[in-house]
C-alpha cells in the first residue's frame, strides 16, 4: 500500500513500445504493443500517469541535460525498463540508462524486465558495470585469477 501511494507518475522505456497517440498502427502480434496498452489501462486505473516511450538507438548517449532525458525522468516516480534494448549483446543501453536514472534523486523505484530467463547473467553485468572497475582493470584481475588457479 505505502508503495501504491507514492507511484504517481511511471515511464516505460521500450525499443517495440507503442503509444498510443503515435502514428504507429496497433500490431497484435507485437507483445510490447499488447504490454503498453495493457500498462496504460492498469496504471490509469490506479490514477498513475504513464509516459510511454519507443526507444531509439543512441539515445541512451544522450546527455542527462539533454531535452528527451529531461522529459522522461523529471518528476517520475518509477521506471520501467527493457533490459534487452537495440539487442545489444552487452546491455550497454540498458545499462547506460540505468545509471542516468540512478543519478536521479527523485527516482526511488527502477523495474527491469527481460524477456530472458537466464536472470544470473544480468545480475553479473549489473555487478561489473557498477562495480567501479575499468574493463582493463577487469582484464588485469581476471589473468591474476587465471594464473593462481
Amino acid at each position: 500500500e505505502i508503495i501504491r501511494d507514492s507511484i504517481k507518475t511511471a515511464v516505460y522505456i521500450d525499443e517495440k513500445a507503442w503509444d498510443l497517440f503515435s502514428e504507429e498502427a496497433y500490431d497484435v502480434a507485437i507483445d510490447e504493443h499488447q504490454i503498453s496498452r495493457d500498462l496504460q489501462t492498469n496504471f490509469k486505473q490506479e490514477g498513475i500517469n504513464l509516459c510511454i516511450h519507443k526507444f531509439i538507438k543512441g539515445e541512451e548517449e544522450l546527455s542527462p541535460n539533454n531535452p528527451l532525458k529531461r522529459y522522461l525522468f523529471k518528476n517520475i516516480d518509477i521506471v520501467l525498463l527493457d533490459w534487452d534494448l537495440d539487442e545489444d549483446k552487452l546491455n550497454r543501453p540498458a545499462l547506460n540508462l540505468l545509471a542516468d536514472i540512478i543519478d536521479q534523486p527523485h527516482i526511488h523505484f527502477c523495474c527491469i524486465y527481460s524477456s530472458s530467463p537466464n536472470f544470473e547473467e544480468i545480475i553479473k553485468k549489473l555487478c561489473a558495470y557498477f562495480s567501479g572497475m575499468s574493463e582493463e582493470q577487469y582484464d588485469q584481475l581476471r589473468g591474476l585469477i587465471r594464473m593462481y588457479a
